[in-house]
């Protein structure tokens, strides 16, 4: 499993709270880990996923243990953040309009943000609205027909869009201190 947070460079590093699905006191293993620079990339391994960040951009990209690509953010809009000030009562912190986005393979399937209404197990090519409703439950995680998941971890309703350009999920406020 692999952690990663992020938010602008003026507001510190991110806040990487434990978490719903972190034990804080759990015990830590001691798993085979390396870091390098190769080709102008930074490269994180443990054994079981391998990590490479471009130098120069920033922009993530996740290979298996063989090195085949999983998943990479999109060049274009990989990461996106804009300021919001608090708008009032319903929103009265400030926080950050946010958006990942992802480079998939052809033919990958992706399952899973929760239980809805129309019917569709794969959710390529698809807009799907995640917020909590009577007949709606949303869970932004994604799992992939290649073996690998993605958990996005905000407290507000979310947009997942798919199309030709890319895979996005967009967040139209987290919370500053939880971004």
């Amino acid at each position: 499993m692999l952690r990663v947070g992020s938010r602008p460079e003026a507001d510190g590093p991110p806040v990487l709270a434990a978490g719903p699905m972190l034990n804080p006191d759990r015990e830590c293993t001691n798993e085979p880990f390396s870091l390098g620079e190769k080709d102008g990339n930074l490269v994180m391994t443990d054994g079981s996923l391998i990590l490479t960040v471009e130098l120069a951009t920033g922009r993530l990209s996740y290979h298996g243990p063989d090195g085949q690509l999983l998943f990479r953010e999109l060049s274009a809009d990989a990461v996106h953040f804009e300021r919001r000030a608090p708008t009032g009562p319903t929103e009265p912190f400030p926080g950050y309009r946010t958006r990942l986005g992802l480079q998939l393979t052809e033919g990958e399937a992706l399952f899973g943000l929760g239980q809805h209404e129309e019917g569709r197990l794969n959710r390529r090519g698809t807009v799907q609205y995640l917020y909590q409703h009577n007949l709606k439950t949303s869970v932004p995680f994604l799992q992939s027909s290649r073996g690998w998941g993605l958990l996005w971890h905000g407290y507000s309703a979310m947009t997942f869009q798919d199309d030709r350009t890319g895979c996005r999920i967009q967040s139209p406020l987290l919370i500053a201190s939880d971004a």
